[in-house]
């Protein structure tokens, strides 16, 4: 009885993390080329597992991808959802120029009292689309 079910097939860190960044590209109606920066705040089990290695950044590999929060970020940012087939992107240029707009930093606020913390900060600065 103590299965879960992973809604992302990446490291359960970054799942918060999608889900807001799917979240925000949609009601802001986002577009890659809006995008200045996205930082993300994760619990320091996550930074050490998807964001501290200068290899974290641009995955060579499934397994690489599946273990960056750049990578997998970056995907889902840009076409708001993120699946299996997604590792198809890995070395892709469009998503590697927007993994570069991603800072993915330790929050304080997610190591108090947390057993399981999986939870993620997200916040990104964009150009406003001119009317």
């Amino acid at each position: 009885m103590k299965i879960g079910v992973k809604p992302y097939p990446s490291c359960r860190y970054t799942h918060a993390a999608l889900d807001a960044l799917i979240a925000m590209r949609r009601e802001h109606n986002l577009t890659p080329d809006q995008i200045k920066r996205v930082e993300i705040g994760l619990h320091r089990n996550g930074i050490t597992l998807t964001g501290d290695a200068a290899t974290k950044r641009h995955p060579t590999s499934i397994v690489g991808g599946q273990f960056s929060m750049f990578f997998t970020g970056a995907v889902a940012l840009d076409q708001g959802r993120f699946g299996w087939d997604d590792y198809d992107r890995l070395g892709d240029a469009a998503v590697d120029a927007l993994a570069d707009k991603f800072d993915v930093v330790q929050d304080d606020r997610l190591e108090i009292g947390r057993t399981h913390p999986f939870g993620a900060r997200v916040s990104h600065h964009h150009r406003r689309r001119r009317a």
